[in-house]
């Protein structure tokens, strides 16, 4: 049964995690978390973007965590840590 950690995630990530709806520990060192962030499939570095990675890299900075899905509003995996997909030990965009 996933676990609610939102509000520890919403603390970790400051200001940026304003946008956070929702955040799990889906099972032991995984975390998802829900967003009202739409990515605009522009170039990179949108503030969007930036700010989905700050929340990641905040939940990816928790206790044992191994990784960590940020989804945008509609439900879409955004940006991963722990994922083969991006860099070792980094939160990046997919």
């Amino acid at each position: 049964m996933a676990k609610d950690i939102s509000a520890d995630v919403r603390d970790a990530a400051g200001a940026a995690g304003e946008a956070i709806t929702k955040a799990e520990e889906t099972e032991p060192g995984r975390i998802s978390v829900e967003t009202s962030l739409v990515d605009p499939r522009g170039e990179d570095g949108s503030a969007e973007a930036k700010q989905a990675i700050e929340i990641c890299e905040a939940a990816a900075g928790l206790d044992g965590v191994t990784y960590v899905s940020v989804l945008e509003e509609d439900g879409t995996s955004w940006v991963l840590f722990g994922h083969p997909a991006v860099p070792e030990g980094e939160c990046a965009e997919v």
